[in-house]
């Protein structure tokens, strides 16, 4: 029996290259499988930015409008004050200036804390 030695290296290299070829495959399987859990946290990591970009946006709303209803009510509170100041009835002078004195100390909202 004579072994053709040029068709057993073809077949030897062919059976070589054959498993390095599918050596590659999984590794590129690998690969790709890394890549799409890469693309799911980068899609996940891009919503949470999002959402967290909304609520930054919301609290900010939130906070101007806050902000400009304190501005509303201090307004309020001035012109009450100043109503109280300017009411000239002999009965109620000294009353209106003391609960005037009063609402400007901040001494109304001491009540409230107790």
């Amino acid at each position: 029996m004579t072994i053709d030695l040029d068709a057993a290296k073809a077949r030897l290299a062919h059976a070589r290259n054959q498993y390095l070829l599918d050596a590659e495959v999984r590794a590129l399987d690998g690969l790709y499988e890394e890549v799409e859990r890469l693309r799911e946290e980068m899609h996940a990591l891009r919503l949470m930015t999002e959402e967290a970009a909304h609520a930054e946006n919301r609290n900010a709303a939130d906070l101007r409008l806050a902000q400009e209803e304190l501005r509303y009510l201090r307004g309020e509170r001035a012109a009450v004050v100043e109503w109280l100041r300017q009411e000239d009835y002999p009965c109620c002078r000294d009353c209106n200036r003391q609960l005037a004195d009063w609402i400007e100390r901040g001494d109304h909202r001491r009540g409230e804390d107790k």
